[in-house]
């Protein structure tokens, strides 16, 4: 099928914690109260939002007393409720000089000189607040956010998991701690956190939550955040095609079409929705419905050849051989010089067997294209499939050369095979070797590792082959042609029980289908190409 190409949305949004160190300055103010007639009713002024008459009710108490350290402290708590910071900060000082001790002084300080930004001076009041209340939660998440900000990560992790729930219960923080997390690899750690934001959070913080999960492949919880984030975010577009996204790589194809069909219905209309709408679509059984959204991507953007190809990959997908060489030959009326069109045409004519016109096809992608390995790969198998087994090698050798590329090297050691490379000769190990470096740039390909396993064997490796064989068949459990060999291995090495079950899954190695190994090469390009 074709591929998801198009990525999530991000947004960046640069959000601090200082509404909750104020939420803290209130609560102080607060518990300020039981310390006297005249502290309870500033404390409840400022509380109320009236810092202006807990400051005229002060200024002739501190006249009086003017080294009273409640009195200093809640003056300057309301100056900063009224936002004169550098007026606040002063009365916290006087406080701080007459007692360098004092907690509720120290603490406002460090909090106003981190609402002014002013974090080196911040963090160096929270670290002696914390020498005197060593668990103070909000000397750590602040400290957590000055880390943070300074991309002392590990630091950072310490203080917001020592200030209690603070940080979990503040969208912002949590937000924070899962990127500090992520930063230094903590990747479990970072998702299970974001799986934790509350549902009351705001739109932007559930968003950048989403986008985060999805970094880390979490894609269930990361629609259930862009859901949650659609209602109300800045950008409604984004957060619904994410959330259709999300759902397409959590492969819930119902939710992701009712997602995208949710976006159209509300007027919108880009190539890039219609193209993920498309593949939904396809997975939930409704070809037909996939069709007719991506010809209206390309309809929509007839500039973007991602559209083409994926509409040719799905014809491709269901043997419409003839739709796909239509849709191929009108793509390439409008976009002649696009290498992956090319492509696309040569292996929807090799499909049809026309390898003649195959051949042009990959001949002008390489043209187009001389940097990308595909085109060259792909005329490379039609040169076998033609018989031309030297021609292959040669040029396939040449773009070894130039591209360490696993695909290059997969069909260049499977064209000295073809080309007849006798056991022990110079051709062979250069095939052994070739596909060998496949096989390390990719682990995961099960026909190159068949080849090798194949070549190894012959010239008596026969434990390296094993090796190879048994990690095709974990990738590729029903292949034959790997079963047979392991099985031929087993025998070999005296493995009798192994080899006996193993000729009892397949009692004769099919000899292998030149059209169906250029069929399958070719599959195995458009896959590759849609990365």
């Amino acid at each position: 099928m074709f591929g998801q190409v198009i990525a999530m949305r991000r947004a960046a949004a640069k959000r601090t914690t200082v509404a909750v160190l104020h939420a803290a300055m209130l609560v102080m103010a607060a518990q300020a109260q039981s310390a006297g007639s005249i502290y309870q009713e500033a404390a409840a002024y400022i509380q109320r939002g009236q810092a202006s008459s807990a400051i005229a009710l002060l200024e002739p108490r501190l006249r009086e007393t003017p080294q009273d350290l409640k009195a200093l402290t809640l003056m300057g708590m309301a100056l900063a409720a009224e936002n004169r910071r550098d007026q606040a900060n002063q009365y916290f000082r006087q406080a701080l000089d007459a007692d360098p001790r004092f907690g509720p002084a120290l603490k406002n300080l460090a909090i106003n000189e981190m609402a002014l930004g002013q974090s080196a001076n911040a963090k160096t009041h929270f670290t002696q607040l914390l020498q005197l209340t060593p668990a103070d939660p909000i000397a750590h998440l602040a400290l957590g956010e000055i880390e943070f900000g300074d991309k002392d990560y590990p630091a950072a992790i310490s203080h917001y998991e020592q200030s209690g729930n603070l940080y979990l219960e503040d969208a912002p923080s949590l937000l924070k701690f899962a990127q500090a997390c992520i930063a230094v690899k903590q990747i479990v750690k970072a998702a299970d956190t974001l799986e934790r934001m509350p549902k009351a959070a705001d739109a932007a913080s559930h968003f950048t939550a989403g986008t985060l999960l999805a970094g880390m492949e979490r894609y269930a919880a990361a629609a259930r955040e862009f859901e949650l984030a659609r209602s109300d975010y800045s950008n409604p577009y984004d957060a619904g095609f994410n959330l259709m996204l999300a759902y397409v790589k959590a492969k819930r194809y119902a939710e992701a079409v009712r997602a995208g069909e949710d976006l159209v219905a509300h007027g919108y209309r880009q190539a890039e929705l219609y193209n993920v709408l498309a593949q939904a679509y396809e997975n939930d059984g409704k070809t037909r419905e996939a069709y007719d959204a991506l010809r209206t991507a390309t309809s929509i953007d007839p500039g973007d050849s991602t559209n083409y190809t994926d509409l040719i990959a799905l014809c491709l997908t269901h043997k419409n051989y003839d739709l796909a060489l239509e849709i191929a030959d009108i793509s390439i009326t409008r976009l002649p010089k696009s290498d992956r069109l090319h492509l696309e045409r040569g292996i929807v004519l090799a499909m049809k067997e026309n390898f003649e016109g195959a051949r042009t096809e990959f001949e002008a992608a390489v043209k187009l294209a001389p940097e990308r390995s595909l085109g060259y790969v792909a005329l490379g198998l039609m040169l076998l499939q033609m018989d031309h087994a030297a021609e292959a090698v040669n040029m396939l050798r040449q773009r070894a050369h130039a591209s360490e590329d696993y695909l290059v090297l997969w069909f260049l050691g499977e064209a000295l095979n073809r080309s007849g490379a006798a056991a022990g000769s110079a051709e062979e190990n250069e095939a052994i070797e070739a596909l060998s470096r496949s096989v390390s740039l990719d682990a995961n390909v099960a026909q190159s590792r068949i080849l090798l396993a194949k070549l190894l064997a012959r010239r008596g490796d026969l434990e390296l082959a094993r090796k190879h064989l048994n990690r095709a068949l974990e990738l590729d459990p029903d292949n034959v042609a790997a079963t047979y060999q392991l099985a031929q291995v087993c025998q070999r090495t005296g493995d009798a029980a192994r080899a006996k079950q193993l000729f009892a899954k397949v009692s004769k190695a099919k000899a292998e289908d030149r059209d169906q190994f250029t069929r399958g090469g070719l599959q195995h390009i458009i896959r590759e190409g849609s990365r």
